[in-house]
């Protein structure tokens, strides 16, 4: 039962990382996703990874505002933790 719950909740993690990035126009946003769902296997780091992947793609797309940078990091590591 442990291991349904745990493939369970990286679905939702991956599921609502790949709609909160695909809402805010990240490129890749489905590989980010995917990667959340695989990483959120590893205790504490995958997170944390998971987390800060997306963030070269943010920091040098120059169509990117402050804010939806800031929204592309703070709300998937509000979902991780």
């Amino acid at each position: 039962i442990f291991i349904k719950g745990k493939v369970l909740l990286s679905f939702l993690v991956g599921a609502l990382t790949a709609l909160i990035l695909w809402i805010l126009g990240v490129e890749l946003w489905l590989v980010f996703a995917v990667l959340a769902f695989w990483l959120n296997f590893i205790p504490n780091l995958g997170a944390v990874i998971a987390t800060l992947l997306p963030v070269p793609a943010v920091a040098f797309n120059p169509s990117f505002g402050t804010l939806s940078a800031i929204l592309a990091i703070v709300l998937p590591l509000i979902l991780h933790a």
